[in-house]
């Protein structure tokens, strides 16, 4: 009998992802054709993520924030959330402004620097699809103001948000159904909140079932990778 817990830990085992890797590369350098032949493999495991993360997004929203609301104090931590994220924002912003000031990007290139991209520069002139302007205004690029992006993050229909896989919609609808089913009594709720639970558990179990052949999918998808031979063999100079 298969010990599933020593099968799992296995396929997660850091040196057998490094062997499968290393696997998938040899054979995508050596028989190129044979690996495009296995990238099929990796397509459907990564529809099978996609397919489980936005039902598992969704349910743990909603599940985690009427749990929060339930045992109180949610409005408290939300608040607390909000102000860190404010602060982290803005320090960011400050770290990255500063950072653009001291240490002045492409200020100093080197005059080899500047004639490859003198050269680049030339050999795109050559081609047929650069057009330059030499009269008249550029047109002015529209700006997207905040009351667009607000107007963007509400799904006008979640239905088609989660069908056309919207993940930023379906995440701002999970937060304000979570808010209001946190209000809604116990006794009503009940049977949401387990259905909820029901959906989170099963989906946490598919991601587990898909992290059994984690190795024969990273050998796959390393062997669809294109050009192996031309990119990283190099071939031994001639004469």
């Amino acid at each position: 009998m298969i010990n599933l817990k020593k099968l799992y830990a296995f396929a997660l085992n850091p040196w057998v992802v490094i062997a499968s890797l290393s696997a998938g590369f040899m054979l995508g350098m050596y028989a190129p054709a044979l690996g495009l032949k296995l990238g099929f493999v990796g397509d459907i495991y990564v529809d099978l993520l996609k397919m489980i993360a936005l039902p598992f997004m969704v349910s743990a929203v909603i599940f985690s924030l009427q749990r929060l609301f339930r045992e109180g104090g949610g409005g408290g931590l939300m608040a607390r959330v909000a102000v860190v994220f404010t602060v982290f924002s803005v320090v960011v912003a400050l770290l990255g402004a500063l950072t653009l000031l001291v240490m002045k990007p492409g200020e100093n290139l080197s005059t080899e620097t500047m004639q490859t991209f003198g050269k680049i520069v030339g050999n795109d002139l050559n081609s047929s699809d650069t057009v330059m302007s030499l009269q008249g205004v550029d047109a002015p690029v529209k700006s997207i103001s905040f009351t667009e992006v607000l107007v963007s993050l509400v799904p006008s229909n979640i239905f088609a948000a989660l069908a056309s896989g919207d993940t930023l919609k379906a995440l701002v609808f999970a937060l304000l159904f979570g808010f209001a089913v946190g209000q809604v009594p116990s006794r009503v709720s009940d049977g949401l909140t387990q259905s909820l639970e029901t959906i989170y558990h099963s989906c946490q179990t598919l991601m587990r079932w898909l992290n059994y052949p984690l190795p024969i999918i990273l050998f796959c998808m390393v062997t669809t990778q294109p050009n192996f031979r031309q990119t990283y063999w190099i071939q031994p100079k001639r004469g």
